[in-house]
């Protein structure tokens, strides 16, 4: 399998992209472009979930079973990642430390 075939989650499960067609694949490359780029976690949350819902509405998937397909599992996964590292610049902030003046 290509690299280009796979998507390795967070927790280093693959997750085959090879049963996606061609537009499946682009919402996939428009869901990592944008966790790329939007790294507020609320705003790709936003973002990613409606994307998929609206990407499936369109073709006529309920939204019960869209929330179990690939595009959908890798939305969260970078919604995770970006939870992630939300939390660890929180963390850092918060114990920054304080110096005597």
């Amino acid at each position: 399998m290509k690299q280009s075939d796979v998507y390795v989650d967070l927790d280093s499960n693959v997750i085959s992209l090879a049963s996606l067609d061609a537009e499946e694949r682009k919402l996939v490359v428009r869901l990592r472009r944008q966790a790329r780029l939007n790294a507020d976690w609320d705003t790709f949350d936003n973002l990613c979930y409606k994307a998929v819902g609206d990407f499936y509405d369109s073709r006529g998937v309920s939204r019960a079973k869209s929330r179990h397909s690939v595009p959908f599992r890798i939305a969260q996964d970078l919604s995770g990642r970006l939870a992630a590292i939300t939390m660890i610049k929180a963390a850092h902030k918060s114990h920054s430390p304080v110096y005597p003046r």
